[in-house]
């Protein structure tokens, strides 16, 4: 808006200058008025400022979560990188930008530094505990993986895939009874899952059975023609 427009000046003032105002308006008043509406607009412009940064930054996390679910994920992690830019605060893109970076599998990103930059800025998020749960799994560290998904769903205890990702840990750890728990918290059948499992197990021991019988036999026949 016009300073003249705010100060309601006439053709004449605006040409004439502050001689030609109402008399009651005293020179430094109209420029503290014009000083005023200055900083007014100023404001005025710096908020539509950072609303667009805002609606900019969901636009990408939204672009981000696009990419995730098709599993492009060096595309989805330059799109909530681009979001943390515009919104350094943004705990939802830390946070899928580390999880995007854990489903690579390759080592590259630092999704801990992410999820940890995520619960400070909201202690209470669930999903974040989740994802640094799976992060800690990954790392082969279960018992911390446990924590933070006995976190996850003491925020938020009805949060299946935490039940599950914990049951999973609880595997790794030896916790039978706990993990057919959790799976059954999580919606599934406990026992198909430990079936599932423990038919897993067996393969994998035959398989290695298998090879190491065929390395005795080799060294065996070996030992023979000489």
């Amino acid at each position: 808006m016009k300073t003249a427009q705010l100060l309601r000046l006439s053709p004449e003032s605006a040409r004439f200058g502050w001689r030609s105002l109402s008399p009651h308006l005293h020179p430094k008043k109209w420029i503290a008025g014009i000083l005023v509406a200055s900083l007014a607009c100023g404001l005025s412009d710096k908020a539509d400022e950072l609303r667009g940064a805002k609606e900019s930054a969901e636009a990408a996390l939204a672009r981000g979560d696009g990419y995730l679910a098709i599993r492009e994920y060096d595309k989805a992690i330059i799109e909530y990188t681009r979001a943390i830019e515009l919104k350094p605060d943004f705990a939802d893109a830390y946070n899928n930008r580390a999880y995007a970076a854990y489903s690579k599998y390759d080592g590259t990103g630092d999704p801990l530094g992410d999820l940890t930059r995520a619960l400070a800025l909201r202690p209470d998020f669930a999903h974040a505990y989740n994802t640094r749960g799976c992060v800690y799994m990954a790392t082969g560290d279960p018992d911390k993986a446990i924590a933070d998904f006995n976190r996850a769903v003491q925020l938020q205890p009805d949060y299946p895939r935490a039940y599950r990702n914990r049951a999973n840990a609880y595997l790794r750890k030896g916790r039978i009874s706990l993990a057919m728990a959790d799976f059954e918290r999580a919606g599934g059948n406990p026992k198909r899952v430990i079936l599932y499992v423990s038919v897993g197990l067996s393969l994998v021991v035959a398989l290695v059975a298998a090879g190491v019988y065929r390395w005795f036999f080799r060294s065996r026949h070996h030992t023979k023609d000489h």
